[in-house]
């Protein structure tokens, strides 16, 4: 924590606004990639669920599908995020 206070202290401002603004890029780029090698349905669950925000119980209803696979795929979905960044 005293590491973090004090590196706070020593950066410009600004600097750390730009360089977050491109790392917040970055990362954007990466889960965009990553999603785009996941199967469809497991897509489009993800992006109701963290993009849309919608429920799991609303998932499934717009989906047709159980509550249950919803929470399946979401955590499908994680890990492989996991592992792509693990991989980049």
């Amino acid at each position: 924590m005293a590491y973090i206070k004090y590196k706070s202290k020593d950066q410009n401002p600004q600097h750390n606004f730009t360089q977050n603004e491109i790392y917040f890029h970055e990362l954007e780029l990466l889960i965009k990639k990553s999603l785009d090698e996941m199967p469809p349905k497991r897509k489009a669950i993800f992006k109701l669920s963290r993009e849309r925000g919608y429920r799991n119980k609303e998932i499934a209803k717009e989906l047709n599908i159980s509550e249950r696979t919803v929470e399946n795929q979401i955590n499908a979905a994680l890990r492989e995020l996991k592992q792509y960044f693990a991989r980049e």
